[in-house]
């Protein structure tokens, strides 16, 4: 079984390889990212902060791709 911390430590890793990812412009694979692998992590850990604070990148995501929410596109 893993210990807390090395289920954390991934966690925090997989968000560093969102951020470069996101600063490429490879938005799909950061987005499956941040949602997939890391933002459950946390929820399961009860971090609830960082949970939290990992919605700032997601938006800024769904923002670039034109969307306001997961599946749901701007009006033009």
């Amino acid at each position: 079984m893993r210990r807390l911390g090395d289920v954390r430590s991934r966690a925090v890793t997989m968000g560093q390889i969102a951020d470069i990812l996101q600063a490429r412009g490879q938005l799909d694979e950061a987005l499956k990212i941040r949602t997939d692998e890391e933002l459950p992590v946390y929820e399961r850990l009860g971090d609830v902060r960082i949970a939290r604070h990992d919605d700032g990148p997601i938006a800024d995501i769904l923002q670039a791709r034109g969307q306001t929410r997961r599946g749901a596109e701007n009006p033009q």
